[in-house]
């Protein structure tokens, strides 16, 4: 009895091993999926993540150490990991967008709680990530922002499980983003490598396609185009592959940019004009507001002043309206430049004050130095020596300050022109002086190595060792290289042989398609316009003017009266000409029945007359029959009567005119009064239709008398009597 049980106990253990391993193999993989996922989603819709956030906790939370927390999350049946993360992610949504009000304050709360809470190293690190990225966004102290990013990466510096991977990429991303706007091209250079490094590492095309993105900005504003459009086109290749149309949009602006800056206009609007449609579709206004910027720049490099200031203008009003005043600031700057060039220095110089009073506001002395060298610039323009000299001045300061030595010298250089015409020669020898000491400081610009001669030497030392292996292996690779150009011959004429069956079959199916179609859409025996065509149009929303359904009498049984191909030929005259008279589509419901849908407010005895007018000679005595009903059926636009629904009414119309034989050409047109509910439009349709008209609330107008019509259900009664 021992074995058996020591078997079971032995297939047990094995089936608890595969679990294991199972588990192991495959829980962390999804659970990494689904962390790159919510990376996406935070760059990619922040707005609809806080949202769906926010009431998930029910925030605010309140607590100020450990223990409490632990309680909330009790409370709320969160895990205390989860609950935190939570935490983590509404703090860096409310400081990437701003979804109200109070989320800057929100942002700052939350940064507090999770600092109190803070455990682990990986805690410290994304709370002083976020604690620079306020003091970086909000206060826009960016050396005590670099600050505290570089302690954050540090804390996490050793770490390679997939959260620590994921925050250093982004700290990587932040801290480029943050030497870029302080002008420190190498260490900006090596953030944004190493961001690139660990979007790679994390296999995510998104991620990848971000950090290409970034890299190609970075080049571009180094002036160094080929090189950002390579990691653009790599960005773009990546890009495709996906769905993010956030991310395309700001590629597009982004490639904007590097067009603008190589001088190639048309390329630059027209990536800007498709990225601002796109941001416009996703409604994301701020980057419209950019891209208007960029096709003021695009204009403004071109010297068409007046058209640039029309673009600042419209990014002007939509920066206003958000209430983005950073933007606006840069705007007026922007503005106060395009006023000076067309010679207008005193709106110039009103734009340009107040942007300098936004960004003294905001501490933006990275945006300050450019508006205050700016305004010198013009008021030198202008001949106001004064005010030159103390903008130069100013600018000067804060150059210094950052250690912008490009911009100093600029400073210095109003400063003595200023002083020159003030009559302060020796201050003005002494800015010329410091300029020529400054630009000895200057760093000499580096070689391109993308230049044109560079990639010629290049090429030329690859020829010359390529001919070298030539050379000593020539014998030993010949016949080598005779099958591989055979093989490579051969694989090719396949492939244009596949490529080329592949495109006719493609061809051959899409005009078959078409073909099947428009045979659908065609009635079987006329080859016209038919049922199926009339009653897709009657699907289609916001349908106005009139429905119309009508009967020629000679013409109802014309196939079998005339032959087929009389008949085709009868129908089809009348339906051209109907086409023609109304500019409308007209399709044949079957031999003498016809629907169309005409937008004009004539009366039915008019567009009776007129189609009357339009009846075939040999078929002129006919009598003519109409049914219709004016659109749109309900006066609220949320009412939505079906297509079949539409079709049975214009036939209940249509049946009332014929019912009558007074005269020739009879009409009933239905309207449907502002008090009718929507329950008439619903089966028995003929039932609920004449008890609408017999209470009033669906209006006939006909050119008979109205008692005498007999509607659908009388007219089967009285028939089978």
């Amino acid at each position: 009895m021992a074995k058996p049980k020591i078997k079971q106990n032995a297939s047990t253990g094995l089936y608890y091993l595969i679990a294991i391993l199972f588990a192991v193999l495959f829980v962390p993989s999804a659970s990494s999926q689904d962390i790159l996922a919510e990376e996406v989603t935070i760059r990619e819709t922040p707005k609809e993540l806080y949202k769906s956030l926010i009431p998930s906790i029910g925030f605010p939370l309140e607590f100020n150490n450990r223990d409490e927390f632990n309680r909330v999350a009790n409370k709320l049946s969160y895990p205390n990991v989860e609950l935190q993360h939570k935490l983590y992610l509404l703090a860096r949504l409310s400081l990437k967008i701003t979804m109200k009000d109070t989320a800057k304050q929100d942002a700052w709360h939350l940064i507090e709680q999770l600092k109190s809470i803070a455990v682990t190293p990986y805690d410290f690190a994304m709370v002083n990530m976020l604690e620079g990225r306020y003091i970086g966004r909000v206060e826009n102290k960016y050396e005590e922002a670099i600050r505290l990013y570089n302690k954050a990466l540090a804390q996490v510096q050793e770490y390679h499980d997939l959260k620590s991977i994921l925050l250093k990429h982004t700290i990587h991303e932040h801290l480029g983003m943050l030497y870029l706007i302080t002008r420190k091209a190498k260490p900006a250079l090596k953030h944004l490598n190493a961001y690139r490094e660990h979007a790679y590492q994390l296999r995510n095309n998104y991620l990848i396609t971000a950090s290409e993105a970034m890299l190609g900005k970075y080049y571009n504003k180094q002036g160094k185009q080929a090189l950002a459009l390579q990691h653009y086109s790599e960005a773009f290749r990546l890009a495709n592959q996906e769905l993010y149309p956030k991310q395309a949009a700001s590629l597009q602006l982004r490639l904007a940019r590097v067009y603008r800056d190589l001088r190639q206009w048309d390329e630059a609007l027209t990536h800007a004009h498709a990225a601002a449609k796109n941001y416009r579709e996703l409604g994301i206004m701020p980057f419209v507001s950019s891209a208007m910027t960029v096709m003021a720049m695009v204009y403004a490099e071109q010297n068409e002043w007046h058209r640039a200031i029309d673009y600042y203008l419209n990014a002007q009003q939509i920066d206003a309206s958000l209430g983005n005043i950073t933007a606006q600031a840069l705007n007026f700057h922007n503005l106060g430049e395009a006023h000076a060039n067309i010679g207008d220095i005193e709106s110039s110089l009103n734009y340009l004050l107040q942007a300098n009073d936004i960004f003294k506001a905001k501490n933006a002395k990275h945006y300050l130095v450019a508006n205050e060298l700016l305004i010198a610039e013009v008021a030198i323009k202008g001949k106001n020596w004064l005010q030159a000299e103390e903008h130069a001045n100013k600018g000067l300061l804060i150059a210094q300050e950052k250690k912008l030595i490009e911009e100093q010298v600029e400073a210095l250089r109003y400063q003595a022109t200023a002083y020159k015409h003030l009559n302060e020669a020796a201050k003005a020898v002494t800015a010329l002086e410091s300029i020529i000491e400054l630009n000895e400081q200057l760093e000499p610009q580096e070689a391109n190595p993308y230049s044109a001669s560079l990639l010629t030497e290049q090429k030329l030392k690859l020829e010359i060792n390529l001919m070298k292996e030539k050379l000593a292996k020539a014998n030993q690779i010949q016949d080598s290289q005779n099958t591989v150009l055979a093989v490579t011959i051969l694989i090719c004429a396949l492939l244009l042989l596949v490529i080329y069956h592949s495109f006719r079959q493609r061809h051959r199916q899409g005009k078959q398609l078409t073909e099947m179609t428009i045979m659908a859409r065609s009635d079987a025996a006329t080859h016209l316009p038919g049922f199926y065509g009339f009653t897709s149009m009657l699907a289609e929303p916001n349908l106005e003017g009139v429905l119309l359904m009508l009967n020629l009498s000679a013409l109802t049984n014309s196939d079998i009266a005339f032959g087929q191909k009389k008949s085709n030929q009868l129908n089809q005259a009348f339906i051209e000409a109907i086409e023609e008279k109304f500019a409308t589509k007209c399709y044949l419901l079957q031999s003498g029945t016809y629907g169309l849908a005409i937008n004009t407010n004539q009366n039915m005895h008019e567009l009776a007359a007129e189609i009357r007018q339009l009846i075939p000679s040999s078929v002129s005595q006919s009598n003519l029959a109409l049914g219709g009903i004016r659109m749109p059926i309900f006066s609220d636009n949320k009412i939505k009567v079906p297509a079949d629904m539409q079709l049975e009414t214009l036939q209940f119309a249509l049946n009332g005119a014929m019912s009558t034989n007074q005269i020739p050409d009879s009409y009933v047109l239905l309207r449907t009064l502002d008090f009718a509910p929507a329950s008439i439009f619903s089966r028995p349709l003929y039932l609920h239709m004449e008890k609408a008209i017999q209470r009033g609330l669906i209006r006939v107008d006909a050119n008979t008398d109205k008692n005498e019509i007999i509607w659908g259900e009388r007219k089967c009664q009285k028939a089978s009597q």
